[in-house]
């Protein structure tokens, strides 16, 4: 006759091993089963706007330097201008007079200082046989001082009536453009009056002011940097970026060159990029102890890694890598430091 006997022993081991099991994960904490992928996998397209201008990058207005009437106008609002190409004239009879002056004025110094030198060779002379005095001496040494500096006056009154002959020919400065001409045959015209405005054609920038949070986004590769005008779509690259914040508007201004064809000075358009992280969808950003942020997998360990420049419900920036690993499915659960279990999505 069989009898049974009861396996106490067998179940205390049971019993045993999953208080074991139990205790160690609690020991540890819950191992949480989550999916991953990459942030190059999540990341949506970062596209920014910005106003711009393609400008040249000198516009000059040509003004007049002296007074007189306007004798001559060579050129005319979008005529192609030379540098060194005489656009203006000013009545130069007065200042070629002036100069006629100070030509003559400095040729009667001149001889005044070569008699003046002779007369001193002479009572040099006679002081050296002791017929003249010191004091003659000393006068015609004086005499003649006095009249080399007035010749070097007078070099400088020659000198500055050149300077104002040659200011009534107004010259381009670069080679350029005509954009506008104020200037009228006939009229007569002061220091300061305003004659023609010349820009500058081959060397042409776009010019935007971008606000200072969106400036660490903008990229320098023209794949992603792209003006859109009138002329079409354009590929562009950061000439320069200023690192001064204007502090009413908060804008720092930005030049960028065209890197093929140039579209026409004065068009108004678009900056637009994007940047090469993209944004962090809204979905993945998280709430915890009043911080936003995302969980990245490290190893066996969920990490809550801050978004400092997130806003709820919107697209985060953020500076991970592309290969970084983020949690998708499982991350509500989480808290910083948890033990995962990542799994296929």
């Amino acid at each position: 006759m069989n009898v049974l006997r009861p396996q106490l022993p067998i179940c205390f081991s049971a019993v045993a091993a999953c208080f074991f099991v139990v205790s160690a994960e609690a020991a540890d904490g819950p191992v949480i089963a989550v999916t991953t992928t990459t942030i190059a996998d999540v990341v949506v397209a970062d596209r920014r706007v910005a106003s711009a201008e393609v400008a040249p990058r000198h516009r000059a207005i040509l003004a007049a330097e002296l007074t007189g009437r306007i004798v001559n106008v060579a050129v005319d609002t979008g005529d192609t201008i030379r540098k060194g190409d005489v656009l203006l004239r000013i009545d130069p009879t007065n200042y070629e007079l002036a100069l006629r002056r100070a030509e003559a004025d400095l040729r009667g110094t001149e001889a005044e200082i070569e008699r003046a030198k002779s007369r001193l060779e002479r009572i040099e002379a006679l002081a050296k046989r002791d017929y003249a005095s010191d004091d003659e001496l000393q006068v015609e040494t004086t005499s003649l001082a006095v009249l080399e500096g007035t010749r070097e006056r007078r070099r400088i009154e020659r000198d500055q009536a050149r300077v104002d002959l040659a200011r009534t020919r107004i010259v381009a400065p670069f080679d350029g453009i005509i954009e506008t001409r104020a200037a009228q045959l006939g009229n007569y015209v002061a220091p300061g009056t305003e004659l023609l405005t010349v820009v500058q054609r081959d060397d042409r920038q776009i010019v935007a002011a971008l606000h200072a949070d969106l400036v660490a986004s903008i990229s320098n590769d023209p794949d992603r940097l792209r003006f859109v005008g009138p002329d079409g779509e354009s590929a562009v690259e950061i000439a320069r970026l200023s690192p001064v914040v204007e502090p009413v508007s908060r804008t720092q201004s930005i030049r960028l060159r065209f890197v093929g064809d140039p579209q026409r000075i004065g068009s108004l358009g678009e900056l637009r990029w994007q940047s090469s992280t993209g944004l962090l969808p809204a979905d993945y950003v998280m709430v915890r102890d009043g911080v936003l942020g995302v969980f990245i997998a490290d190893g066996d360990t969920a990490t809550f890694v801050p978004l400092p420049a997130a806003q709820p419900g919107r697209p985060a920036d953020h500076e991970l890598a592309p290969d970084t690993i983020i949690i998708v499915n499982g991350r509500q659960r989480l808290r910083d430091g948890d033990l995962i279990r990542r799994g296929d999505p």
